[in-house]
């Protein structure tokens, strides 16, 4: 594009500009800079922890090092014949990394990514972020025939629906249910805060028809909704006028939502339940405490308490304007102490950075059931007993 743009009058200064030593440098390592870039990008959120600004910059600059050293240590070599002279010993090279590239691969493809490599506690923990359950999967915008949590010899009374949280939670949701001899219809969509006039196209459509088969359920007297609740903070908010907005336009957009959402349930005479959001990890948890333990390193990936009930002070400044609705807090067990914890018995509470791991079903079930009793003045589940050893990070 810029030679067309040049064209051929060399006295421009977008000619002059394009002819400079240094763009004409990055024209002739630009092939390298295309090599190395996604392997730098790739690897530095492994060896740092805050990926950064300042990381990203030095990534960047670190791209342009490697590609430079490449260029000059191999390209230009064997390109002006220094090195691997005459066309039998090039053939010869190039035969021979292609072999070593396609054994190594098959090695690693065979094996299923060496996973010998890891030591069985590494391992076990490094399996942990596929610790998601697909029972409910297929109930993504279904409501022709909605899924059933729960106990599915009752008439359902309850609705849970979502986003991609509350499909990691309907399991547990279900069981909760169970315990005190109801069911439920379940339905989700990925990405889709559970609030009216929320997100794109899709997610106030998947809302519509939520609010349709509320309405045409007269039986259903229960409405649970679950969420991450961190899209209107981290990219933006569709508000009423359907304008993306930012900040703390977006916040005041989604509050307003969130409390007609409630209103119109009350005024309705349905009871409201609404799941809090877990404190989450600053990283995939599986995943950096397999590779802590692989390497000896101590990243400390936990949210403080404190932290946490700042970045969701949005949300429960609005909910606190809502007493009759029955709150499901995490938060309540997991942030005992000063810090929130990413382990319970010495197993994930996440499967990535902020899913509930489907293999701590009982764990997040009993916090449904214990807060649903509260609210109801009914007798509350036996906990899991809490064991100091257990709560490492």
């Amino acid at each position: 594009m810029a030679l067309i743009v040049a064209r051929t009058d060399n006295s421009g200064w977008w000619a002059c500009f394009i002819s400079n030593r240094f763009p004409v440098y990055i024209g002739r390592i630009s092939y390298e800079l295309y090599l190395v870039h996604w392997l730098v990008r790739v690897l530095t959120p492994l060896v740092v922890l805050d990926y950064s600004f300042g990381a990203r910059v030095t990534a960047l600059a670190l791209c342009f090092v490697l590609a430079a050293a490449i260029y000059h240590i191999v390209e230009v070599p064997i390109r002006n014949g220094r090195v691997f002279m005459g066309n039998r010993k090039l053939i010869l090279a190039y035969t021979a990394g292609t072999g070593a590239i396609l054994a190594a691969s098959s090695v690693f493809i065979g094996t299923d990514g060496l996973p010998l490599r890891l030591s069985p506690e590494n391992r076990a923990m490094a399996e942990r972020a596929i610790d998601t359950d697909a029972t409910f999967t297929n109930c993504e915008n279904r409501f022709d025939k909605p899924c059933i949590v729960g106990d599915e010899l009752e008439h359902p009374n309850w609705i849970l629906y979502g986003d991609s949280h509350a499909n990691a939670l309907a399991s547990a949701f279900g069981d909760a249910l169970r315990m005190r001899g109801k069911s439920g219809w379940f339905v989700f969509q990925s990405g889709c805060l559970p609030v009216m006039n929320s997100g794109n196209a899709n997610c106030r459509e998947f809302n519509r028809r939520v609010e349709r088969f509320i309405s045409t359920h007269t039986k259903v007297r229960n409405v649970a909704i679950a969420s991450t609740w961190r899209q209107s903070m981290e990219s933006g908010y569709t508000d009423t006028a359907g304008s993306l907005v930012k900040g703390e336009r977006a916040l005041d957009a989604f509050r307003h939502n969130l409390r007609q959402t409630i209103t119109e349930r009350t005024a309705a005479g349905r009871r409201m339940a609404v799941w809090l959001p877990v404190p989450g990890a600053q990283r995939a948890v599986p995943d950096t405490l397999a590779r802590n333990g692989m390497l000896d390193r101590d990243w400390d990936i936990s949210y403080s308490s404190t932290e946490h009930k700042n970045r969701f002070k949005f949300l429960m400044q609005e909910l606190s304007h809502h007493p009759s609705i029955t709150l499901l807090q995490p938060a309540r067990r997991i942030c005992g102490g000063t810090s929130c914890d990413l382990l319970f018995k010495g197993r994930p509470l996440y499967s990535d950075d902020p899913h509930p791991a489907s293999s701590q079903r009982s764990f997040y079930s009993t916090i449904i059931a214990n807060d649903l009793a509260r609210h109801s003045s009914s007798t509350e589940i036996d906990f899991p007993r809490w064991n100091k050893n257990d709560k490492g990070r």
